[in-house]
């Protein structure tokens, strides 16, 4: 899907990604082969922003 993230989508992870929640989903392995200290955010930055693998900057984007 080539479509842009909708601003929803993105409001809503914004208020539940939380540091507990990757803490608790790090050992999810296919987010744990991602990055094995902040897998979810990189998965995030890969899905949402088109980050290439090892980039991780998901929260410092531009504003929307």
């Amino acid at each position: 899907m080539d479509d842009p993230v909708p601003d929803e989508l993105r409001t809503t992870l914004d208020v539940l990604v939380t540091d507990d929640l990757a803490h608790l989903l790090a050992d999810v392995p296919w987010i744990a082969h991602v990055d094995d200290t902040k897998g979810l955010a990189r998965t995030l930055d890969q899905m949402l922003n088109d980050a290439q693998p090892g980039v991780l900057d998901p929260w410092n984007r531009p504003p929307v």
